[in-house]
């Protein structure tokens, strides 16, 4: 039954759960009494009867409403929970794997484009996710196509926000931020809110590496976890964004030296 489902329930409003749970209380308490009191005062045992039934009736309801908002609340946690670990695990890489597939021309010139770009490397997108199921956080290490280096991307997806952070294994922030400027504009007209961070140091982890951190953050809407549709343009639109920064940070001198 639709009425059932666990996406309708938990669209109808807290408030009106517990008025409805209220409502069913006040049913139940008020033909219990009564019914009692037509009893000790001798009255009509057709109306007895007819409150009687409503307070079973209200009863019944009473515990049923009750149960299923218990347990609606646990199983829509869960399907919260397993649907986010699905979209960090499965859709966020197919949408990067879907935005790697380059034409030979594209490959081409990437290939022949500066020293860092690998002779050899991979022909399409290639990602490690490293993500706990029942947590709303991913890691993911991308290689793509044409490129030497890996890029490092931290996703953590909360329900209503999606976060994400890019790990620059380097030092060179004014690089980094010449030639993130195009895509930070442009991330803006699609609701994300990009920027660069700056240098940081993994010292407090044992590594003396510096690298620098460019975050992301953008609304989600409230059927996002629900909707293919919905899903599919954000992790599409993510994936894009991807692609523009791993061709702009191996271009960062060029971007620099315009």
């Amino acid at each position: 039954m639709e009425f059932l489902d666990q996406r309708a329930l938990a669209l109808v409003p807290n408030r009106v759960r517990w008025v409805v749970l209220g409502l069913l209380l006040t049913a139940t308490a008020a033909s219990a009494g009564c019914a009692i009191w037509l009893v000790e005062a001798r009255g009509s045992d057709a109306l007895t009867v007819a409150l009687l039934s409503v307070f079973r009736a209200a009863a019944i309801g009473t515990a049923l409403w009750f149960f299923f908002m218990i347990g609606q609340r646990a199983q829509s946690r869960a399907d919260l929970l397993r649907r986010t670990s699905e979209i960090l695990t499965h859709e966020i890489p197919s949408s990067l794997k879907l935005y790697g597939k380059l034409d030979e021309s594209e490959l081409r010139n990437n290939r022949l484009r500066g020293s860092r770009i690998a002779p050899d490397g991979p022909d399409q997108v290639e990602v490690e996710v490293r993500h706990v199921p029942g947590t709303v956080h991913a890691r993911y290490t991308i290689r793509w196509p044409g490129v030497e280096d890996a890029l490092a991307l931290s996703a953590h997806l909360n329900v209503k926000v999606i976060s994400l952070v890019y790990f620059f294994p380097s030092g060179e922030f004014r690089k980094l931020e010449a030639a993130f400027a195009d895509i930070i504009a442009a991330a803006g007209h699609s609701d994300w809110t990009m920027r660069v961070e700056g240098v940081r140091s993994q010292r407090f982890v044992g590594n003396d590496q510096v690298f620098a951190e460019m975050t992301g953050r953008r609304k989600l809407s409230p059927d996002f976890l629900h909707e293919p549709t919905e899903r599919l343009f954000v992790t599409n639109d993510l994936a894009a964004m991807t692609r523009g920064i791993m061709i702009a940070w191996h271009r960062r001198q060029e971007a620099l030296d315009s």
